[in-house]
């Protein structure tokens, strides 16, 4: 079995994702056209074929801006970040945060929950965001509860860690 202090991660990432209601509908057409940044309408890329109806309608419109990057102790978030908004009145904002060094070294949970300069920083994001899109958004309101996910990516390590049984 590898020890922590052993493993050492050379490119890895950390993804964290807000997730909120911003309001009763997003006219996601309207949207499209308020917004300058760089912008993209995207459906679910499938391995294999799935009824129509597990499709978007409208498809999302996911948009990437650049803000001032985010610092977390050692370490910050890129200044790319993507938004996705859904007709539905539900908006996802994503952070990415490059991960470098002993395993031992890395982002501690506690830097990712409840991350005072994180909830901050997206709720910004999003206040300026609602701003923007006025009336494309139907009885707009940031709803104080938010789904917080992290997903961790290492693409090199040394060395190779093989999880078994688990």
């Amino acid at each position: 079995m590898i020890e922590p202090d052993n493993f050492h991660i050379q490119d890895g990432r950390c993804i964290v994702v807000f997730a909120y209601d911003v309001g009763a509908s997003i006219q996601i057409d309207e949207a499209e056209q308020r917004i300058t940044a760089t912008k993209e309408r995207g459906r679910i890329k499938r391995k294999r074929p799935a009824p129509e109806y597990f499709d978007y309608h409208p498809p999302p419109l996911r948009i990437t801006q650049e803000l001032e990057p985010i610092s977390l102790g050692a370490h910050h978030t890129l200044r790319n970040v993507d938004t996705v908004l859904y007709d539905f009145g539900a908006l996802m904002v994503t952070y990415q945060i490059p991960l470098a060094g002993p395993f031992a070294s890395l982002l501690p949970c506690e830097v990712l929950y409840e991350n005072a300069q994180l909830l901050e920083g997206t709720f910004l994001h999003i206040q300026s965001l609602l701003n923007t899109l006025g009336p494309a958004i139907e009885k707009p309101n940031i709803s104080e509860w938010s789904r917080t996910m992290r997903y961790f990516i290492f693409s090199r390590r040394n060395p190779r860690w093989i999880c078994r049984n688990l």
